[in-house]
């Protein structure tokens, strides 16, 4: 198996800077451990949104990548939330590949495995004794199911929102169709053309609004805290070696199986993802862009590796 094109660590650590950046806090270096969280503020909701408890902690355990999550005002997401969402979403396909399971396995198993590496056996015991404060799989996957409709609980969930892959799908959609417009037309498409796209975003915000509540923002930095420490270990040389791999996808897969798919195209999928959430806020209030925006690539990459065909396409 080949290594991915951006090491995943580059990946989550760009999202985890992504969050700080939202909220004007500059970029902090990873702490080599993962401390209890400090209690978010309170924030202001959309009328029908929950809010979760905030658990109290001291301050002296404040996170480095600890943020004041940003707010969701007369039911609109605010460029700061659709950060994390988009965040959120990354985190979640990476997860869903396997890579937190694959540690937790990891972490049930070391005393059978007989590493060979201190600093592997050091580290997979440090994870077991803060993994008590990690987020568990069961409301990871709560929470994605609840705001992308998807992971092993998304069928159990009535109330998730199921409607996300179709409306991602009609953003994409729109933008492949308009950026095939502007490459052969002359001269470029009216400002009505745009108009469609403006609606699929208006759409795809819609759903997420409707399930964005501050505690689906909040555990974003907690599932990011677990998925760096995470690849942190399944990069180690003594667990590689172990495995007798070259990358962490190599080590997920001998541990998992193909049980998550590709952790190549999670990632993928993950990227492209996170860039189109992040724009539609832009394009639901001036649904235009540029023939050579990174966005176009993005809608392109995000519906091949979702295996989703663009709408109406025979």
């Amino acid at each position: 198996m080949t290594s991915l094109a951006i090491p995943l660590r580059t990946v989550v650590s760009h999202a985890g800077f992504a969050l700080a950046r939202a909220c004007g806090l500059p970029h902090p270096a990873f702490a080599r451990s993962t401390p209890a969280l400090p209690a978010a503020p309170a924030l202001p909701t959309a009328p029908g949104m929950q809010t979760a408890p905030a658990r109290p902690h001291v301050e002296r355990d404040r996170h480095p990548l600890s943020i004041d999550l940003p707010p969701v005002v007369s039911g609109e997401l605010t460029p700061a939330a659709l950060t994390h969402i988009g965040a959120l979403y990354l985190f979640s396909q990476l997860d869903g590949a396997g890579v937190i399971v694959a540690v937790e396995a990891l972490v049930e198993a070391r005393g059978e495995l007989a590493l060979k590496d201190d600093r592997a056996a050091e580290e997979l015991d440090k994870f077991a004794f803060d993994a008590r404060g990690f987020p568990s799989r069961a409301s990871r996957e709560a929470v994605y199911a609840r705001m992308f409709g998807q992971g092993g609980r998304a069928s159990l969930d009535g109330s998730g929102n199921h409607g996300f892959q179709p409306a991602m799908a009609a953003v994409c959609t729109e933008v492949l169709r308009l950026s095939e417009r502007m490459r052969v037309a002359r001269p470029a498409p009216s400002a009505g053309a745009f108009a469609p796209l403006g609606v699929a975003a208006e759409r795809l915000l819609e759903g997420l609004g409707q399930h964005a509540g501050a505690d689906a923002m909040r555990v974003s930095q907690r599932i990011h805290d677990v998925l760096a420490r995470a690849i942190a270990i399944l990069e180690l040389q003594g667990v590689l070696s172990y495995f007798g791999a070259r990358s962490v996808g190599a080590v997920v897969q001998a541990i998992v199986g193909t049980e998550g798919g590709s952790l190549g195209a999670a990632q993928r999928r993950g990227l492209a993802g996170q860039r189109v959430l992040v724009a539609a806020g832009r394009l639901a209030v001036r649904p235009s862009f540029e023939a050579n925006d990174p966005l176009v690539q993005a809608c392109a990459a995000w519906l091949a590796d979702s295996g989703v065909a663009p709408l109406g396409a025979a």
